[in-house]
């Protein structure tokens, strides 16, 4: 009895060290194996394939833009087809808060620059181009809504958000939300890597991934139906839609730092 019972223990234990193995990606970057593993995988050329979220393609030829007026906006927002999708929303959820807000977004983009797989520069890049945020008539609040498309490389939004804090104007970001039906599992253990950096950078947030979490069996399917674009319903303010949803965690947050 006794040798099966320490045979069982060690094979729990084997079966515990395996699934630290198979599931590093969620483990401390600082961790030796992950940092080798990474590297190799780095000089092979497919550093994003550890990660099981799959590799961000060229984001160049996406749909993007800029909505408002840059120069006198009250707030600056940075971000990708997300904020493309549910900008309108936000926009008339800062309304009662008295603040302008112009949209710089660029579907896929992710927040840092990755030259291998694109010439378009990152949000944090495009962001630092804007010369208004090292002016005294800065912008109340800059709101990165960034950090999606980095499930290629999770641990390098620190490095992303290091950078962008040189800016004048108060920052504030968004947390981010990913589980398509293919890589569910990798998207989301790759969503609480990011999400992690962005709360240990000190920055207030607008916690997207909180709100769906806090009422999962009714927000995710209904507000985030692809596990990645909230639903942007009939475009009316309290529709119920994915879009408002997002908006009415980002507004009163915005408004907070913008004070």
């Amino acid at each position: 009895m006794r040798l099966r019972i320490i045979a069982a223990i060690a094979a729990a234990g084997a079966l515990a060290a395996g699934l630290v193995v198979n599931d590093f990606a969620a483990a401390d970057q600082g961790i030796k194996t992950v940092q080798t593993k990474r590297a190799a995988a780095r000089a092979a050329g497919d550093d994003c394939a550890l990660y099981g979220s799959g590799c961000l393609g060229d984001w160049s030829g996406y749909q993007h833009g800029v909505d408002g007026n840059t120069a006198t906006a009250d707030v600056l927002m940075v971000g990708d087809s997300i904020t493309n999708r549910c900008r309108t929303y936000l926009r008339q959820r800062l309304t009662p808060y008295g603040l302008t807000i112009a949209f710089d977004y660029w579907s896929s983009r992710p927040t840092a620059d990755y030259p291998t797989v694109s010439g378009s520069a990152g949000a944090v890049t495009r962001m630092l181009s804007y010369s208004r945020i090292y002016q005294p008539n800065s912008f109340k609040a800059v709101v990165m809504a960034t950090g999606t498309n980095d499930f290629g490389d999770p641990g390098l939004m620190t490095s992303q958000i290091n950078r962008a804090k040189v800016i004048d104007s108060p920052l504030l970001w968004g947390t981010v939300y990913l589980s398509r039906t293919g890589t569910y599992s990798a998207d989301l253990r790759n969503s609480g890597w990011i999400n992690g950096q962005i709360h240990a950078s000190g920055l207030p947030t607008a916690d997207w991934f909180a709100f769906l979490a806090g009422y999962p069996g009714f927000r995710i399917p209904n507000h985030v139906p692809d596990g990645v674009h909230p639903d942007y319903g009939t475009g009316v303010i309290g529709d119920g839609s994915g879009c408002d949803a997002w908006a009415a965690v980002y507004a009163p947050r915005i408004a907070a730092v913008a004070q």
